[in-house]
């Protein structure tokens, strides 16, 4: 199990970034995250330089994407003047372009709720050969979005854009995950399911050249205040919002690309105590994202101006880092403004005559200046120069990909691969290409707690099961019933949920062995007359679904109809109790998986490796098959795979409030 070379980094030097927020010309300007303290015009920090230059990183299978280049990263900015009037002579992006001697390849406009939206600015940038980025729906209630009730508003914007005829990047609420946007995006759950809700209006519209732009706040996926990472390479106390970015993200199947934004606050804010690098502000969003096979953006950064030459020296060390160390960013966005809330943050390219050659250096590499390589209407086609025709990226030989880095991103994700965990609350927290379908928080029984997810057939849908053996289905999943406390005994709990193969029914499980059939499922026989060594813990159903599995925490096996035993742990102590039981894909074996990751293969079962011997910041919590072989979770949400299938993410760096009782899988 190795790491990406390009996705760990040195680690960073120490210390806190505090963000302000920004509200520009009345409109939804950018977001992020706010500070009481104030700005201080006159004082100066220390500058932070990123890490010394190295070699290049080796250079990962670039992911297609829609308007991704096949090489380089266009270029853009949002600029002022960015007026509403139908006057492009005013606009400040071209006297920027003029400064620069180059068409910029993205244009960054804001807006509000209600627009209105799209404008002129879109059809003049398409004519201008910019690719349009709307920054919108900061301000929607996502609530408000989220139950359909603003579906006439957002019908007719979705219109709009189907209209405008030409691909754009759609950065729709972004930083969403700040907290200065809680007010109205609620929370991850609500975030998500507006995200989702509005990707469905647009799509019932029919607009199909909106390109969906995730944007969060980049510092909000380093450990928050109090807390360090498992990963060495990342500083610590860098995140503002405390439960973190990951868990607003809405899945790989409505977002197109990955985007982060992040500044160098210091000196202008108070609280700042130095002016980080580039490289330190987006190297945990960076890592976070490369997995997730997506082309990724960066969609607002700046400095300020600081000791003499340090802004210069800052906008040379971004222009290596893009190049050197992030070799997925595709596109790259600044955030050309002064004032915004405070006269003090002057972002502007131009400050000093050593800051605008430094960043006119980057304007005018090759490496940001691909945009002929896009099909119409933006580019011609045609490769950059020296390089190769524009097209998916070439895949590679899989039999080189090193394999995933428990709780580190690994290889890129193909389809279907994916994964979803279960908190003991009820929320459901999907990774890699497992839909997002909804979580039984606040439906669970008095007293009870989520016990198990179990996907459906067709992976569209999930049943999660609690304690009192209450149900819950979401997506495609059906109700057949629970159990009632009279079917009970005083202080037996269920278990665990296994459904039929065609997902017209299903088995509950207990700890004490009983099995209640619903739907389809036929009752084989279970353990409630028998006095147990140690309480069940899990169950699988065979494949033909006329049998099934219950395993004892004690490494005993009770296999029933046309399940086959082929050895339990029944009669050996162990270091750790049993978790789960887990059949390999030929029916013929299965592997057991202890709290403390310790694996037991039995039948044709094939060894691919445990966490057995090694340090673990929480038990594992349960494990499913995953490809050809398996993938354990943590209690903290830290995940351990022994698979061909690639990492999908965790939530080990961010543990949820509610530990992890369950993972099921789509491989």
């Amino acid at each position: 199990m190795q790491r990406f070379p390009f996705l760990a980094r040195r680690r960073p030097a120490a210390g806190a970034a505090l963000l302000v927020a920004l509200t520009l010309g009345g409109l939804a300007g950018p977001a992020v995250e706010s500070s009481s303290s104030p700005a201080v015009a006159g004082r100066t920090v220390p500058y932070t330089p990123p890490p010394p230059p190295t070699p290049p990183d080796p250079m990962p299978v670039r992911p297609p994407g829609p308007l991704a280049p096949a090489e380089g990263a266009l270029f853009g900015m949002h600029t002022i003047p960015d007026q509403a009037a139908k006057d492009p002579s005013g606009m400040g992006i071209t006297k920027r372009e003029q400064m620069l001697g180059r068409t910029l390849d993205i244009d960054n406009h804001y807006y509000d709720c209600n627009g209105p939206v799209p404008t002129f600015r879109e059809t003049w940038d398409v004519a201008q050969g910019r690719i349009p980025l709307v920054s919108w729906g900061r301000l929607c209630d996502k609530a408000a979005v989220a139950n359909g009730s603003m579906d006439a508003a957002l019908g007719q914007i979705a219109d709009g854009f189907k209209a405008l005829g030409a691909p754009f990047f759609l950065r729709w609420s972004w930083e969403g995950d700040a907290k200065m946007n809680q007010p109205t995006s609620h929370d991850a759950r609500t975030y998500i399911a507006a995200w989702r809700h509005l990707h469905d209006v647009f799509a019932a519209h029919g607009v199909t050249n909106a390109i969906w732009v995730w944007c969060p706040v980049s510092l909000d996926f380093y450990p928050p205040p109090g807390q360090t990472s498992s990963d060495p390479t990342l500083a610590s106390d860098h995140a503002i919002n405390g439960v973190g970015a990951q868990p607003f993200y809405p899945g790989d199947d409505v977002v197109d690309w990955m985007c982060a934004d992040g500044y160098a606050w210091g000196p202008g804010l108070a609280s700042s105590n130095r002016q980080e690098p580039f490289q330190e502000l987006f190297q945990a969003f960076y890592n976070w994202a490369a997995p997730h096979d997506k082309p990724i953006m960066i969609g607002e950064t700046g400095a300020q101006e600081n000791n003499p030459g340090d802004k210069a020296n800052w906008f040379t060390a971004l222009y290596q880092s893009v190049k050197q160390h992030f070799p997925l960013v595709r596109a790259f966005l600044y955030f050309d403004v002064v004032g915004a809330t405070n006269a003090n943050y002057d972002w502007q390219i131009d400050t000093t005559p050593e800051a605008l050659a430094a960043f006119r250096a980057m304007a005018d590499d090759p490496y940001f200046n691909v945009r002929a390589t896009l099909p119409p209407p933006y580019g011609t086609g045609s490769p950059a120069p020296g390089g190769t025709p524009p097209g998916p990226a070439p895949t590679g030989d899989p039999g080189t990909r090193p394999g995933p880095d428990p709780g580190v991103q690994g290889t890129l994700a193909p389809a279907r691969s994916g994964y979803w965990m279960l908190g003991s609350d009820g929320a459901v927290y999907p990774f890699g290409s497992a839909g997002t379908y909804g979580d039984a928080v606040g439906r669970l029984g008095t007293g009870a707690t989520a016990v198990h997810v179990e996907p459906t057939p067709s992976r569209a849908g999930y049943w999660v099961v609690d304690s009192a053996g209450g149900v819950s289905t979401f997506g495609d999943a059906a109700g057949f019933g629970g159990v009632t406390p009279n079917q009970l005994a005083p202080g037996e709990k269920v278990t665990s949920l296994s459904a039929t193969p065609s997902g017209r029914g299903y088995w509950l499980f207990t700890d004490r062995g009983r099995v209640v059939p619903f739907g389809d499922a036929a009752f084989s026989g279970d353990m409630s007359a028998v006095r147990l060594n140690g309480p069940v813990v899990g169950s699988i159903a065979t494949t033909s679904g006329k049998g099934y599995y219950l395993v004892g925490s004690d490494g005993g096996i009770f296999a029933f109809g046309d399940a086959v035993f082929h050895g339990s742990m029944g009669a050996v102590r162990l270091n750790a109790p049993v978790q789960s039981l887990v059949p390999d894909t030929t029916g013929a074996g299965y592997w057991l998986v202890a709290s403390d990751g310790g694996i037991f293969a039995f039948g044709d079962a094939p060894f691919r490796g445990s966490m057995g011997g090694k340090p673990l910041n929480k038990p594992v919590a349960g494990m499913v098959r995953y490809g050809a072989g398996y993938l354990m979770v943590g209690r903290d949400g830290g995940i351990f795979s022994f698979s061909d299938l690639p990492f999908s993410g965790s939530l080990g760096a961010h543990p949820p409030a509610h530990p992890i009782v369950s993972v099921a899988a789509l491989g």
